[in-house]
């Protein structure tokens, strides 16, 4: 998948849980954020092997995933037990730290978004076994299937964000000056 398509898979992702999990405007904007701060992460192998089928350690399940899981459980217990070095503007100490797990959630929403290409992903280690959707099923990048994807994934964002971050209250309120109005038919 495209980088453009990653960030907007980490925006819907981390929204998305941010949804399911119940959080306020401020902890829903710093899970996501951390989200769309590594959903292009797994990609700095492209900066370091400049081969065309760049997927190596960072794009396996196992290993590059188990290490964001990892990384950003120990991250968030870390912010949490300093929390009150933490606080930012509007952002409590506690929320500060949902940008960790929002880390994770970014990482592992690229692998997935990769998994579905036709090259999929690596399972342990490069080289070993690649998971991902049969050949007929997966998603060319820069395709059709990746700009259908992509819209998708921006609708969901859109829609989510909308709940999430307030959106709801805005639609009540502007749908009021059309309160009491009596259409005529003629």
């Amino acid at each position: 998948m495209m980088g453009h398509t990653h960030v907007v898979g980490g925006a819907a992702a981390g929204l998305a849980v941010s949804w399911a999990a119940g959080l306020g405007v401020e902890g829903a904007v710093a899970l996501t954020a951390g989200a769309v701060a590594t959903s292009k992460l797994p990609d700095v192998d492209a900066k370091i092997n400049r081969s065309p089928d760049h997927r190596s350690f960072p794009h396996t399940l196992i290993v590059g995933g188990g290490v964001a899981v990892v990384v950003a459980c120990i991250a968030y217990v870390w912010l949490w037990a300093n929390a009150s070095s933490f606080a930012v503007g509007p952002l409590s100490a506690g929320e500060v730290a949902l940008i960790a797990p929002g880390g994770a959630i970014g990482y592992l929403t690229h692998l997935a978004l990769d998994a579905a290409t036709s090259s999929g992903i690596w399972l342990l280690v490069p080289k070993h076994r690649r998971i991902g959707l049969p050949r007929k099923y997966a998603i060319t990048t820069g395709g059709l299937g990746e700009l259908a994807v992509l819209g998708v994934m921006l609708a969901g964002a859109f829609t989510l964000g909308f709940g999430v971050l307030g959106g709801a209250e805005l639609a009540s309120v502007s749908s009021s000056p059309l309160e009491g109005m009596v259409i005529r038919g003629g």
